[in-house]
């Protein structure tokens, strides 16, 4: 566990936090802010295998790089523009991501 100073932002030690967890332990989803919604930050998650539930930023465009963290991250913007914003959390939830 790592905690940060409100001068510190989060976004850049979630890589290394999900480092710490045994390469044998599960991990269903990961679920942050929209600060969050980094290209570091979705490729790590994608890495370990869970989904990410994360939203994208109120000005975000699709990511033109070929990940699996920029695939998953252009799926939620897609589905965030057709929803909008508030409900992406409680799709993810209802369709068995989280």
């Amino acid at each position: 566990m790592e905690i940060t100073g409100s001068h510190i932002a989060g976004a850049p030690v979630l890589p290394d936090l999900l480092k710490q967890i045994p390469a044998h332990e599960q991990i269903g989803s990961v679920t942050a802010d929209g600060a969050y919604d980094t290209r570091e930050c979705h490729d790590a998650i994608a890495d370990r295998g869970p989904h990410a539930v994360i939203p994208p930023r109120k000005n975000a465009k699709p990511w033109k790089t070929v990940t699996a963290g920029a695939v998953a991250r252009n799926e939620a913007l897609r589905a965030s523009k057709y929803l909008g914003r508030e409900l992406l959390p409680v799709t993810c939830t209802v369709s068995g991501i989280i």
